[in-house]
Formats: C-alpha cells, structure tokens, sequence
C-alpha cells in the first residue's frame, strides 16, 4: 500500500488543445519571470505610496467633517471616527489596487 495520496501526475488526463489568449494571460500572471530586486523594491514600493497618500486624504479635516455630518455618532466619538475613516482607506486601495478588475479587456 502506497503512502501517495491523491493522483499520480502520470494518470491524470492532458489537455492538447492550444490555449486561448485569455489563458495564456492567466498563466503568464500566475507564473511571473524572476524579477530582478530592484524592481521588486519599486513594486513594494508603489502599494506603500499609494497608501500614505490615501491616509494623507482620509487624515484631512474637510473628510472629517464630512464624515460627522453623515453618521451622527461619530460626532461624540473619536474612535468611530477612527473607525469609519479606517474603513474608507482600505476600501479606497482595494478599489485602486484592482481597478483592473473592472477595465474590460481585448
């Protein structure tokens, strides 16, 4: 009895069809060259500015007032402020960071 579990990569079936370009996008995203670390660095480096300047616009007082305006508790409390301004930031990334997402592509 073997201790394998799961397939034999060798009995498993292999697809000869010629991939699509949609599949060929997915693959050379998933399976990136090696990158030099440099350019590692600058990728790193582009999520945390991206970052500082989202917190320098959610840190304004204009967006708290805003904020106050709208939801009424956080008027009497700061850490709802805190909150909800917490909330926004990483929403804001995450809407920036995969904007891709929603461009259509060719």
């Amino acid at each position: 009895m073997s201790n394998i579990h799961g397939d034999d990569i060798n009995t498993l079936p292999v697809d000869k069809d010629i991939p699509n370009s949609s599949d060929i996008h997915i693959l050379n995203t998933l399976f990136k060259k090696e990158q030099n670390a440099l350019k590692k660095i600058f990728t790193e480096l582009k999520d945390i500015f991206l970052l500082g300047c989202l917190y320098i616009l959610v840190s304004l007082f204009t967006v708290d007032e805003i904020i106050k305006k709208f939801v009424l508790p956080a008027q009497k409390s700061i850490y709802i402020l805190y909150g909800i301004k917490a909330l926004i930031l990483m929403f804001l990334f995450f809407i920036i960071k995969n904007m891709y997402l929603v461009r259509k592509h060719d």
